[in-house]
C-alpha cells in the first residue's frame, strides 16, 4: 500500500500523546492521514466513517476503556478487519498484553513509544491489513460459488418437485376429469330422462337418432315407438319441414321457432323449437341436437289475452265517444245556463228598476230596503252562475305547457291592481322566484286570485302587507303567498278550497267563493297541490307546489268540486 494512502487512527484521552504519535508516524510516514478521537465511543465512529487502515488504542480511558472498544471494534463486521495496536504505560506488561489479545488486538506498544517499533508494527499492521482483505476477498468468492452451487441444486430440487407436482396434478385432475365426466353422464341422462321439455336428436335427414321420454306427454307416442322415424311425421303442417332445414342449413342454428304437433289422438300442440347443426373435427356435419318446449298453455293464453286486448280497445273507443258525448252536453249545458238561466235574472233587475224609476215615491224606507235585497240577490245569482261556468270549464281545456318566468308574471299582476290600490298603504314584497313550466294562462289566473285575495283581506288593515316567495327542491317547486291581513280559522281550513265555500261573510268581504276553488283546480291540473297556514286576525299564508318533473293528478283536496247544498 503506498504511504500517501495509509489512515490511521489514533483513540487516545490524552491531546499530547495524539501530537507524539502524530509527529512520528508522518517523520516515518510522509503523506499519511492521522485521524484524531479523544474516546472510545468517538473512536468508534471515526473508524465506520473513515475505515482506517491501522488503529493505535490507548487502554486508560474514561467511559470506555481501550479493551472495551477493541472489543466492539472487532464484533463489528465493517471494522473486525482492522488491525488494532494497543498502546500504554501500564505495568505488568505480560498480563496487559495478555487482556489485549483476549479482546482482539493484533500489537502491544509501550510508552515512551520507540520510533523503530512504532514503524515496525505499523508495517506489520499494513501487511495483516491487506491480508485480512485478500482472505475476506477469497472468502467472498469462495461463499458465491457455494451460494451459486446451492442454487443451482435448489433449482433442481424444485424443478424435479414442480415435476412431480405437476405429475401429481395431471393425474389428480385426470381422475376427476373421467369422475366429473360419469357424472356429467349421468346428469345429463337424468335431466334427459326426466325434464319436461324435450330433448332430440337426428341424423341430417331427419332420423330421430334419440328422443327424451317426455315426448309421450306432448305427442302421445312413446320414445321406443319414435326411434328410427322422421322426426317430421310429428309436425302438424308438412311444410313447417322445409322451413326448418333451410334456417339449419343457412345458419347452422334455429331459435324459438313455433309449430303445431299432432298427437295421437288427433289433438294439436303448440310447441317451440330449438336446434343446432353439429360438426366434427374437419368441421363437417354430422347430425342435429335440438329441444322442444311446451307453449301449448301460453299460446292459449295470448289467444286470451288478444281478445281481452280488443275488447278493452272496444271499451276505451265506446268510453271516449260517451265522453265526447258528455262534454258536448255539458258545453250545450254551459250555453243554456250563460244565455236561458240568466236571462230571468236580467228581466228581474230590468222590471225592478224600470218600477223604482215610476214607483220610487210611492214606497217607504223599508219597501225600497226589500226591493233593494232582491235586486242584489239576482246580481248575486248571475255572479254564481258565471263562476261556475268558469270552474266548469277547467278541465276542459287543454294544458298548453310553456316556460314561464314567474317573477315577471307576478309584477305585471301586482301592477294590474294598481287603479285598485293607488289609495291604500299596500307594500308588496315580491322574491326572485322560480321559473316553472305550465300553461301560462291558467298559472296567471292562480297567481290573480291568490294576490287579490290578498288585497280584498287586507283592506281593513291601515298598512298592507304582502310577501311573495318560492323555492326548488329536487323534486317539487312551492310559492307561496302571506298577508297580514283578516286570516281565518284553521278549523275550517278543510273547506278553503271548496266550491262557493266563504269563511267570512259577505257584508265584510266581498265575493262568491269561487277563487281559490279554481286554484286548487288548476294546480291539481299541473299535478300539485295546494295549503293554507293562518291564524284569524294575524293574515294567512298560502302555499301551492307544482311538481318538477310530469306527475299524476294528486286527489282532489275535501271539498273541491262538491257543491254545497243549503
Amino acid at each position: 500500500m503506498a504511504s500517501e494512502k495509509i489512515k490511521i487512527l489514533v483513540i487516545d484521552d490524552n491531546i499530547d500523546n495524539h501530537v507524539t504519535i502524530k509527529a512520528l508516524i508522518n517523520e516515518a510516514f510522509p503523506g499519511t492521514l492521522t485521524i484524531s478521537a479523544l474516546s472510545g465511543s468517538q473512536g468508534i465512529e471515526m473508524a465506520l466513517v473513515n475505515d482506517p487502515d491501522v488503529i493505535l488504542l490507548d487502554i486508560i480511558m474514561p467511559e470506555m476503556d481501550g479493551f472495551e472498544v477493541c472489543r466492539r471494534i472487532k464484533a463489528d463486521k465493517n471494522l473486525s478487519n482492522i488491525p488494532v495496536v494497543f498502546v500504554t504505560s501500564l505495568k505488568g506488561e505480560k498480563e496487559t498484553r495478555i487482556r489485549a489479545l483476549e479482546a482482539g488486538a493484533e500489537a502491544f506498544l509501550a510508552k515512551p513509544i520507540d520510533e523503530i517499533e512504532l514503524t515496525a508494527q505499523i508495517r506489520a499492521m499494513l501487511k495483516i491489513k491487506n491480508a485480512n482483505i485478500e482472505k475476506l476477498n477469497e472468502n467472498k468468492q469462495l461463499a458465491s460459488l457455494v451460494e451459486e452451487q446451492l442454487l443451482e441444486i435448489k433449482e433442481t430440487q424444485i424443478a424435479t418437485l414442480n415435476m412431480l407436482e405437476d405429475v401429481t396434478r395431471e393425474n389428480e385432475a385426470r381422475k376427476k376429469s373421467e369422475e366429473a365426466l360419469i357424472k356429467s353422464e349421468e346428469k345429463y341422462r337424468n335431466i334427459f330422462e326426466n325434464v319436461q321439455d324435450v330433448f332430440y336428436q337426428t341424423n341430417l335427414n331427419g332420423i330421430i337418432l334419440d328422443i327424451s321420454p317426455s315426448i309421450k306427454n306432448l305427442s302421445g307416442i312413446s320414445r321406443e315407438e319414435l326411434l328410427g322415424t322422421p322426426v317430421h311425421s310429428l309436425y302438424h303442417n308438412p311444410e313447417d319441414r322445409q322451413i326448418l332445414l333451410d334456417a339449419i342449413q343457412k345458419n347452422g342454428v334455429l331459435k324459438d321457432f313455433e309449430l303445431r304437433l299432432k298427437t295421437q289422438t288427433g289433438e294439436v300442440n303448440y310447441v317451440s323449437i330449438n336446434a343446432r347443426l353439429i360438426y366434427d373435427v374437419n368441421h363437417k356435419p354430422t347430425h342435429i341436437d335440438g329441444a322442444l318446449r311446451d307453449i301449448h298453455d301460453r299460446k292459449l293464453a295470448e289467444k286470451k289475452l288478444l281478445e281481452l286486448n280488443e275488447e278493452l280497445d272496444l271499451r276505451v273507443k265506446q268510453r271516449t265517444a260517451e265522453l265526447e258525448s258528455a262534454n258536448k252536453e255539458l258545453e250545450t249545458f254551459s250555453y243554456s245556463v250563460s244565455h236561458d238561466l240568466k236571462a230571468p235574472l236580467r228581466h228581474i233587475n230590468g222590471f225592478i228598476g224600470l218600477f223604482l224609476e215610476n214607483k220610487s215615491t210611492e214606497f217607504n224606507e223599508d219597501e225600497l230596503e226589500y226591493l233593494k235585497k232582491v235586486t242584489d240577490a239576482a246580481t248575486e245569482m248571475a255572479q254564481l252562475i258565471d263562476a261556475l261556468l268558469s270552474f266548469s270549464r277547467l278541465n276542459l281545456a287543454e294544458l298548453r305547457k310553456v316556460n314561464i318566468n314567474s317573477t315577471d308574471m307576478v309584477q305585471q299582476i301586482i301592477k294590474f291592481f294598481d287603479p285598485d290600490i293607488q289609495n291604500r298603504k299596500i307594500t308588496f314584497n315580491v322574491a326572485p322566484l322560480p321559473d316553472i313550466k305550465g300553461d301560462e294562462g291558467l298559472m296567471r289566473q292562480v297567481w290573480t286570485n291568490l294576490i287579490s285575495n290578498a288585497i280584498k283581506y287586507t283592506g281593513k288593515k291601515p298598512e298592507a302587507i304582502v310577501d311573495i316567495g318560492g323555492n326548488v327542491t329536487e323534486s317539487e317547486t312551492t310559492f307561496f303567498i302571506k298577508d297580514n291581513g283578516a286570516g281565518f280559522n284553521m278549523k275550517y281550513a278543510d273547506k278553503l278550497f271548496g266550491v262557493f265555500q266563504r269563511l267570512h261573510k259577505t257584508r265584510d268581504f266581498e265575493g262568491v267563493g269561487i277563487g281559490l276553488a279554481n286554484v286548487s283546480r288548476i294546480v291539481r291540473r299541473h299535478g300539485g297541490q295546494c295549503r293554507a297556514e293562518s291564524t284569524p286576525d294575524q293574515g294567512a299564508t298560502f302555499y301551492f307546489s307544482l311538481p318538477n318533473t310530469p306527475h299524476p293528478l294528486p286527489p282532489s283536496p275535501k271539498g273541491e268540486g262538491e257543491f254545497p247544498l243549503h
